[in-house]
């Protein structure tokens, strides 16, 4: 259970799938800019020019940039401080409806993760001091922040968001917002313990996101003689080494699952080349039209893949690929239903980062659209608080449940 949620503090957007436009990139705290009313309007002007010109999915998202631009220029032209002006900047692009559409701001975190389950949101891992200190620990509920129950302070975050769809959008809120902040502010944490109520007040700085104690990108285990397990948490750096080494172990197995609920995705080429060692047949790349290959030493039995909403871009085409080309049964919640849109960093003349997609809509070579759909699951399986409190994996349960009801299937009719 641990490892199911270590990848959901992870809060910043994976870049290493972007091109960049400029040489100039950088990601600086709200605080830094310079406070001029003027220099703010310039700055969104430049962004919005760009915006207009090279966003594809405007017109398909029945998007007017006119309206969009007098919107916010208005807005902008009040802004009366950074603070303002970075809400404002964060609320244009989440208009923009596309999880690949952002504005880069650093921000202050706490190094803790949580998860949302039937409508309660718990604390799921605490490796922050302070919190620690307070005798925080995971399984505890956050019950308010700031005095604001905490689904609605949730759901008011959501404005600052950029998602493709409500999904998406409910998974990155989470992620992305609750334990972070662009504004160097102080919050209130109200949270049920095993044994009291406790409020925290926690005041963010500077301080970054450390990796997660025993995250890894990869990790595989045996379930039984029959099924082996394959969690893939990213898609960057090694992570294919790593695959292989779990799958060369578990290869034999009739039933394989490949966990990507905690994948908030990066360079699609490296789930292409981990997809080549499970597809059973040709098959183009569902991002770059390459033509797949199954290989002597690739998967032959039945593969079972496990989503969620913070599935994401290349996380997303990985389980496009395997279930188009690889027959795969897919169990979980919805992906959040944005991939292979070519996304590209750009900057603004005053230093501001941001990115949005540049490549047309497009659908898979099954016909699935790419952008504004998740990827649905043939099981839809969503984890309980019961089990959660409990330290179990419901969805795991369901699918090893699902693997076992076919091979008393299979011995029957044998």
């Amino acid at each position: 259970m641990k490892q199911l949620y270590l990848a959901l503090f992870i809060t910043l957007v994976i870049l290493s799938s972007c091109s960049t436009s400029s040489p100039n990139f950088q990601s600086i705290y709200l605080s830094d800019l310079e406070h001029d009313q003027a220099r703010y309007l310039a700055n969104f002007k430049e962004i919005h020019a760009i915006v207009e010109s090279k966003h594809p999915y405007l017109k398909t998202k029945g998007i007017q940039p006119d309206s969009l631009y007098a919107k916010y220029a208005t807005l902008v032209a009040k802004a009366e401080d950074n603070a303002a002006y970075g809400k404002l900047m964060l609320q244009y692009f989440g208009d923009l409806q596309n999880g690949h559409s952002n504005v880069y701001f650093r921000r202050g975190v706490i190094n803790c993760s949580a998860v949302l389950v039937e409508d309660r949101v718990f604390i799921s891992n605490v490796w922050d001091d302070r919190f620690a200190a307070a005798g925080i620990k995971g399984r505890d509920e956050i019950l308010e922040i700031d005095g604001i129950p905490v689904l609605d302070w949730l759901e008011r975050e959501k404005t600052y968001v950029s998602a493709s769809t409500t999904q998406g959008r409910t998974a990155l809120v989470l992620s992305n917002n609750l334990f972070t902040s662009y504004f160097k502010d102080t919050r209130r944490y109200l949270i049920q313990t095993a044994d009291s109520l406790k409020e925290i007040a926690i005041t963010f700085d500077d301080q970054a996101s450390s990796q997660a104690p025993g995250y890894t990108l990869a990790t595989g285990k045996s379930n039984s003689e029959e099924v082996g397990y394959i969690a893939i948490n990213g898609m960057r750096g090694d992570v294919v080494e790593q695959f292989v080494q779990h799958y060369q172990r578990l290869k034999h197995k009739p039933y394989l699952i490949i966990d990507l609920r905690n994948n908030g995705g990066g360079n699609s080429a490296l789930g292409e080349k981990m997809a080549a060692y499970l597809i059973k047949r040709k098959y183009k790349a569902s991002v770059s039209r390459k033509s797949l290959i199954p290989g002597a030493d690739n998967y032959q039995g039945n593969l079972l893949v496990q989503t969620s909403g913070y599935t994401f871009s290349s996380a997303e085409s990985f389980a496009i690929d395997l279930w188009e080309g690889a027959d795969a049964v897919l169990i979980g919640t919805p992906t959040h239903g944005d991939t292979g849109n070519g996304a590209t960093l750009f900057a603004t003349s005053q230093g501001l980062t941001f990115r949005i997609p540049t490549r047309e809509p497009r659908v898979s070579v099954g016909g699935f659209p790419m952008e504004g759909k998740s990827i649905p699951t043939a099981h839809l399986v969503a984890p309980t608080a019961a089990d959660f409190l409990k330290g179990e994996d419901t969805v795991l349960s369901y699918t090893l449940n699902l693997i076992n009801q076919g091979i008393a299937s299979k011995a029957e009719k044998q």
